[in-house]
């Protein structure tokens, strides 16, 4: 078990641990990637699903970055 010394939370995994050590020392490493946003996050889970959630495109519309890749069209 991975112990948080700062509140003696346990943890299974190590990486679930450095996950939890941001909520005390307020680091947020995972930064929006959608140009002109300034967020960022300390769980990157809850990046992605603000960048789903607050830049999501039109229902339909495939972004030029993605045009040619798989499954988009040109």
């Amino acid at each position: 078990r991975y112990i948080c010394t700062t509140c003696a939370k346990a943890f299974s995994r190590p990486s679930s641990l450095k996950i939890h050590s941001h909520s005390h020392t307020g680091e947020k490493p995972f930064k929006c990637s959608h140009a002109g946003c300034t967020k960022a996050f300390s769980v990157r889970s809850n990046m992605k699903r603000h960048e789903r959630g607050c830049h999501r495109s039109p229902r339909g519309f495939v972004p030029s970055s993605m045009r040619g890749a798989a499954g988009g069209e040109e």
